[in-house]
């Protein structure tokens, strides 16, 4: 007895110490939301360069994962955002509520002199101050810890989505023209995702296959759950998960979660403010040349970086149009403008040109691959090694023997042969040289004849285009130079034209209208 006194039960004390601990949780609550809104309201713009490089620097499966990773850090970066700053508030206001209660203690309806009807309300609808510090109390530790219930929700259903995605491209990639396979795998990933949404089902009726007396069906289904509770890494919050819903509290939270998410997810484009109702929209004004706009000119966007220091960080990571004009106040007989190399030029490159990419697209493992990659060289350097391997093989010959015998001839000899090799050699790099040229100037006017310039509605000659990389974010493109000397001064209209359909028609113009001013 005296030893079970001295040694008292491990896990009743740790009941005890998790009970001290919640009661004074409130201040770790209020310290970690501080610092996390801090962190997270910092975490802004990185979450926006990680966008911006996951658009102009990444494609295929990569880009793909990519998008996925910065979606949920966008969509989480607004869960945890709101709900810590709500949490803040209601905390501060919790803190606030226990002060006042210290001062003029609980709610005296007597003092008040109200009449009967009115204080019988307040009394059933308001009631005590305690009750309301303790409503309080609940509201703020529920808000917590949903945060991070929401976010791992979030995260587990696009994850979900990335696997079906992924089996898709499988399917799409691996099965070829062979109809048999394609149809196997994509029998694959159909049975995947129903399965995967008769378990999502399950979860928002609360298990209501989880209570099914049928042995078999149950043992089924467990395996099922198993299974996707690994895929989706919903085995780490389960606890969480499980202790939310069992409480009648906060199970009608849980409910809202997935309205939530969706209003997350898809509420930015619900509402629109318009401040201007008679304004004409961006793209007809880029259609009708009746705008402009400075993300299409350079020196108006450095300007913009100049006048609005509060905003430098949008200025500085938001994409690049498709092509931007040097100037808006031409003040020299020569201009220039951008053509970023995009995702809708590279898929018509792809789709419309018979040319030979310089290198593979997207994620690849060079230390897989051949050295020589270049496709427009390799049949020139397999000549190339034919026609030189008898010239190697005397020359190795020759070194062995000017190794043995040392004699002046052998030295002569090995001599011319080493200046016929390296005059040889020379050709050749040559001619491997003006093949790659060629290729690249090919591959330049292919590029530019998606394109056709106007000036004042006359087709503009382009003089000289280069490929290059635009100095607001690196980008690479092609620069066009066009001379103006045979214009008068004052104002002036650009037109491009897009001679294909690109991906997102309703945001980005076939036609468009940049005026600038000629001085």
């Amino acid at each position: 007895m005296q030893q079970n006194e001295s040694n008292p039960n491990p896990k009743q004390s740790f009941k005890e110490w998790l009970e001290k601990l919640q009661q004074e949780s409130w201040q770790l609550e209020l310290l970690i939301s501080g610092f996390a809104i801090y962190g997270i309201y910092a975490s802004k713009d990185f979450i926006a360069q990680l966008d911006y490089y996951t658009d102009n620097n990444l494609s295929g499966e990569l880009r793909l994962l990519g998008f996925i990773i910065v979606f949920i850090l966008q969509k989480g970066w607004i869960i945890f955002f709101l709900n810590l700053l709500v949490h803040v508030i209601l905390r501060g206001l919790w803190i606030g509520a226990i002060g006042l209660r210290y001062v003029s203690g609980d709610i005296d309806y007597k003092s008040l002199n109200y009449s009967e009807t009115f204080s019988g309300y307040l009394k059933r609808k308001v009631g005590s101050f305690d009750d309301f510090i303790e409503s309080m109390e609940k509201s703020c530790s529920v808000i917590f810890a949903y945060t991070f219930l929401l976010f791992l929700l979030l995260m587990s259903m696009m994850l979900f989505i990335l696997e079906v995605m992924i089996l898709v491209y499988l399917s799409q990639k691996f099965g070829g023209d062979n109809v048999v396979i394609v149809g196997l795998l994509s029998l694959v990933w159909m049975f995947f995702f129903v399965l995967g949404l008769i378990v999502f089902v399950d979860f928002i009726a609360l298990g209501v296959l989880k209570k099914t007396r049928d042995g078999a069906l149950s043992r089924i289904y467990l395996q099922v759950y198993r299974f996707y509770s690994f895929i989706t890494l919903s085995f780490l919050y389960r606890p969480l998960l499980y202790n939310f819903i069992d409480n009648r509290y906060t199970r009608r939270l849980f409910f809202f979660s997935l309205p939530y998410i969706a209003l997350v997810i898809f509420g930015e484009g619900l509402i629109t403010n318009h401040r201007l109702a008679y304004l004409p929209d961006t793209g007809y004004q880029l259609e009708t040349a009746t705008g402009i706009h400075a993300e299409y000119y350079d020196d108006l966007r450095i300007n913009n970086l100049y006048f609005k220091e509060n905003d430098r960080f949008r200025l500085t990571h938001e994409q690049l149009q498709f092509i931007t004009l040097e100037k808006f106040e031409v003040d020299s007989e020569l201009t220039s403008f951008f053509i970023a190399l995009n995702k809708d030029l590279e898929r018509e490159m792809a789709n419309k040109s018979l040319l030979t990419p310089f290198r593979n697209k997207g994620f690849n493992f060079s230390f897989l691959q051949k050295i020589n990659k270049d496709p427009y060289t390799q049949n020139i350097q397999k000549a190339m090694s034919q026609d030189m391997k008898e010239l190697y093989e005397k020359r190795r010959n020759a070194k062995r023997e000017f190794q043995k015998s040392g004699n002046d001839a052998t030295q002569k000899y090995l001599d011319s042969l080493v200046m016929e090799i390296n005059d040889r050699e020379m050709g050749w790099r040559i001619k491997i040289e003006e093949t790659k040229k060629a290729a690249a100037e090919k591959i330049l006017k292919t590029y530019l004849s998606f394109f056709t310039v106007y000036l004042d509605e006359q087709i503009l000659p382009v003089q000289k285009c280069f490929f290059t990389r635009h100095p607001h974010n690196n980008e690479e493109g092609i620069r066009c130079y066009v001379h103006l000397d045979s214009i008068s001064r004052g104002l002036h209209t650009f037109k491009f034209v897009r001679n294909f359909n690109p991906d997102n028609q309703a945001s980005e113009a076939k036609m468009l209208y940049l005026p600038i001013i000629k001085k």
